[in-house]
């Protein structure tokens, strides 16, 4: 009788088949599951292994949970879809490790949010979770150099010296990648468009980081969600907001795709890079400083002013829909319901304020 009634309350809340019984007889014909000493095993570790991270998925990392994250993206909430892409990443580094398609595409994700969003103290602790390169690798000599330097803190002149290079000593060995619209090197392209923008050469940046976005585009690319993330960034401050959220998610859209012959720890190793001297240039708490002193002066000017508009009911909606977001039955509500509640907030006037915002919805995931 037990056990009755919980394989019933276990149906009704989707956690398990109607017909349990007839379910694990199938998965041992097809040798997904064999019986023995009382119990049904996984005959594949690895399966148990992803379906365990599935699980964990489940109630913090979920796709629905990344899937509302993109929506996030789309419209411009960068601090927000950064905190739910870390902690989709985070769960699935734990439950199925850092190598895998699943984990990599929540981690380009969230470097597009951070970079977009100019978290980089945020992202440093995030690539925390991807080793090291430990094999020998080509060019070994050249990349201990430039991360020597950035571990001294030496200025950017000395920094772009040394990334050219590396980038140049990557086409030697390697011609068949050495072209505008196929970087060489994993993530060098990426760091020099990086290096330039903190030299104040923009327009050097965004050659780099418009070519990076065509390459992507063309799938004959490699990965450079930090490279989108600034361009988004500046492309706000520069008054164009919808090309900023074109970038954006195209960005989203291309991190489903596992990216081709590249070392993922090599990537990984040259994204710290480009974190740690964003880091170390950007002054984070100055800029949280001057959003919150504008908001201020905007309530000075409007002492009794109550907003109540199409902006702010949308944003009432996507705070519901992140409540309810990890719900079993409401979560995919949610995931919708945010699909049409983003339709209204990516009108560019409202994205410049969104992104002016002196502080996110909610923290964390």
């Amino acid at each position: 009788m037990r056990f009755a009634l919980t394989r019933a309350a276990l149906a009704l809340r989707g956690r398990t088949p109607h017909r349990l019984l007839a379910f694990l007889a199938y998965a041992e014909t097809v040798g997904l599951l064999r019986d023995g000493a009382g119990a049904y095993r996984f005959r594949h570790g690895r399966l148990q292994s992803r379906l365990a991270g599935g699980s964990v998925s489940a109630r913090r990392g979920s796709r629905l949970r990344e899937e509302f994250g993109v929506e996030l993206a789309r419209a411009g909430y960068w601090p927000e879809a950064l905190g739910v892409f870390a902690d989709v990443t985070q769960a699935r580094a734990a439950s199925i490790g850092h190598a895998d398609d699943l984990t990599v595409a929540a981690l380009r994700r969230a470097l597009l949010a951070g970079a977009a969003a100019g978290e980089w103290t945020r992202l440093a602790s995030l690539l925390a979770l991807i080793p090291a390169p430990t094999e020998p690798t080509p060019l070994a000599v050249q990349r201990q150099r430039l991360a020597r330097l950035i571990a001294d803190d030496a200025p950017v002149t000395e920094l772009l010296v040394a990334a050219e290079e590396l980038s140049q000593a990557a086409n030697g060995i390697t011609p068949e990648f050495a072209s505008a619209t196929r970087p060489a090197a994993p993530g060098v392209q990426e760091f020099l468009a990086v290096l330039h923008h903190l030299s104040g050469d923009e327009e050097a940046a965004h050659s780099r980081l418009d070519l990076l976005r065509t390459a992507a585009s063309q799938d004959v690319g490699e990965p450079a969600p930090i490279g989108a993330g600034l361009l988004a960034g500046l492309l706000v401050d520069d008054g164009e907001p919808a090309t900023a959220l074109v970038v954006c998610h195209q960005e989203l859209l291309l991190a489903d795709q596992p990216p081709d012959r590249v070392d993922l720890l090599l990537l990984a190793e040259t994204w710290r890079w480009s974190v740690e001297v964003m880091r170390r240039d950007t002054d984070e708490q100055a800029e949280l400083r001057r959003r919150i002193r504008a908001v201020l002066a905007g309530r000075r000017e409007h002492p009794r002013r109550i907003e109540l508009g199409r902006r702010e009911l949308a944003e009432l909606g996507l705070q519901l829909c992140h409540a309810v977001i990890e719900h079993q039955t409401l979560g995919p509500l949610a995931v919708a319901a945010s699909r049409r509640l983003v339709a209204v907030l990516t009108e560019p006037a409202i994205v410049v304020q969104t992104v002016n915002r002196s502080a996110p919805m909610w923290h964390g995931g």
